[in-house]
């Protein structure tokens, strides 16, 4: 019932030639997994990447309006199209758009002192209503 000394020295011989062979194995799946990983991220890159179809079309930021402490109105140029933009803390939203939307600035006397000044007299010449 007792364990022969030439059983254990065949365990520790299995045991000594198997700890290489893991650890080829471990590395073998690390290197495995990394190169999965790396196919996986180029091909992520591939799918997001640029057509460049289409030209760049610059975002110029042409004008602000604080409406609230936590809302206002952006006038924002994209190419050659206009968009009244309305921003608050939880959504953004398209107001007006179109080429043809812009501030004007006249050159006279009532120059409006500011950008809201402005975009209220072109906002009330798009869209009609009575001065204040």
């Amino acid at each position: 019932m007792g364990v022969s000394s030439h059983s254990v020295i065949d365990g520790a011989a299995v045991f000594a030639t198997s700890v290489p062979m893991l650890a080829l194995r471990l590395f073998g799946s690390v290197a495995l997994l990394l190169a999965i990983g790396y196919a996986a991220v180029g091909v992520a890159r591939r799918r997001h990447a640029p057509s460049g179809r289409g030209k760049a079309r610059p975002i110029t930021v042409r004008g602000r309006l604080g409406l609230t402490r936590r809302s206002s109105l952006v006038l924002i140029s994209v190419g050659e199209r206009n968009l009244l933009i309305g921003v608050t803390d939880s959504a953004v939203n398209v107001v007006a758009e179109g080429n043809d939307l812009h501030v004007e600035v006249p050159d006279s006397l009532d120059t409006p002192s500011s950008f809201g000044d402005a975009l209220s007299v072109a906002l009330r010449d798009r869209f009609g209503g009575s001065s204040q």
